[in-house]
């Protein structure tokens, strides 16, 4: 961990591991599907903490999947969906976006949609 905080380019050397995670686990290795399993229940933890604060945990609620590891790796991105699950929450619709800005405005754009529709 602490390698990658010395580099030059923190955030470039953690993306290209992290690539090799989401690599390994695509092709079955197990390390490298633990670290994404523990990731995605990491990621549910949060959305139950955040849902809960905002009183969304006994409905659907729209949920952005933003970031370079977790819009690139549909093995995460399962995982994530698995442990929300697991938790009692009911995260739809979701949307895969790169750009968490961009996927600020998509939802802002589906509720007033939906308000005014």
């Amino acid at each position: 961990g602490s390698a990658i905080y010395r580099a030059p380019d923190p955030r470039e050397t953690g993306a290209s591991r992290a690539g090799v995670v989401r690599g390994g686990a695509e092709e079955g290795d197990e390390v490298a599907g633990g670290i994404l399993d523990r990731a995605g229940s990491e990621l549910a933890a949060m959305v139950a903490a955040v849902s809960g604060t905002l009183g969304l945990s006994s409905d659907s609620f729209p949920l952005a999947m933003a970031g370079g590891l977790l819009t690139r790796s549909d093995v995460l991105q399962e995982r994530l969906c698995e442990h929300l699950a697991s938790l009692g929450l009911n995260a739809g619709p979701i949307a895969s976006v790169p750009d968490p800005v961009l996927g600020a405005l998509q939802l802002a754009q589906r509720a007033a949609d939906e308000k005014s529709g």
